[in-house]
C-alpha cells in the first residue's frame, strides 16, 4: 500500500512534457497568469502575420481599439499622414519592424519592414523574405501571380484568404521575396499604401 502511495505521489509531481520539450502544467500556468516581468511567453515571441491580423491587431478593428489593447498611442509615419488623414500608416512600439496602414481611422493591413532590417516576418504561409519564386510556387501552387507594377521582371504574389475578405501579399525581385504585407482587400493590394 506503502509503495502505491509512493507511486501516486511521484506520478503527480512529475510534469508531463509536450513534444516541445515544455512542461505541460507549466505553460498552462504560464497562460493564465501571462509572462512575468522581463520574459517572453512562447506566443508573443514568435508574431505570425496572417490575412485577418498580425499579433494582437486584427485588420478591420478601429485604431483607437488597437491602442487601447497595446497600451500605446501609434504614431503617423511619413509627411502628410496626420492624425486626420484618411489614409496613413503608424507604428506601434509592441512591433517595431511593422508599419501598419489606417484608412478613416480603421487598421487595413500590417507591412514588414525591408528585408535587410527584419529577415523573418513570419507568417501563416510559412514564406521568408529570400525566397524563392520557384519554391514558393512549388509549396503553393494556386497563387495568383501578377506582374510587377515598377519592376518589370518583378511580381506580385497575392495569396487570398477562403473568403476573399483578405489576403497576404508578397513582392519579389530577382527571383526571391522582397516584401510582405497582410491585410484586408483591396487595401492590401494597393502598390504604393496610401499614396
Amino acid at each position: 500500500m506503502l509503495g502505491l502511495w509512493i507511486l501516486a505521489s511521484v506520478v503527480a509531481c512529475t510534469p508531463v512534457v509536450r513534444a516541445t520539450g515544455e512542461p505541460v502544467g507549466q505553460a498552462a500556468s504560464a497562460a493564465a497568469d501571462g509572462p512575468a516581468a522581463g520574459q517572453t511567453s512562447a506566443v508573443t515571441a514568435k508574431l505570425m502575420l496572417t490575412a485577418q491580423a498580425f499579433g494582437k491587431v486584427t485588420f478591420g478593428m478601429h485604431l483607437a481599439d488597437a491602442e487601447k489593447l497595446l497600451g500605446e498611442k501609434a504614431p503617423a509615419l511619413g509627411e502628410g499622414t496626420g492624425e486626420n488623414a484618411d489614409c496613413r500608416s503608424v507604428s506601434f512600439k509592441a512591433y517595431p519592424q511593422w508599419r501598419f496602414m489606417v484608412e478613416h481611422g480603421v487598421v487595413t493591413r500590417a507591412d514588414a519592414y525591408a528585408a535587410d532590417h527584419f529577415p523573418q516576418a513570419e507568417n501563416a504561409l510559412g514564406v521568408h523574405f529570400g525566397d524563392s519564386l520557384e519554391a514558393v510556387r512549388a509549396r503553393h501552387p494556386t497563387v495568383r501571380v501578377q506582374s510587377h507594377k515598377y519592376d518589370p521582371t518583378g511580381h506580385y504574389l497575392i495569396f487570398l484568404s477562403d473568403d476573399a475578405k483578405s489576403a497576404i501579399v508578397m513582392e519579389e525581385g530577382g527571383g526571391k521575396i522582397t516584401a510582405i504585407r497582410g491585410g484586408l482587400e483591396p487595401s492590401v493590394e494597393y502598390v504604393e499604401g496610401c499614396f
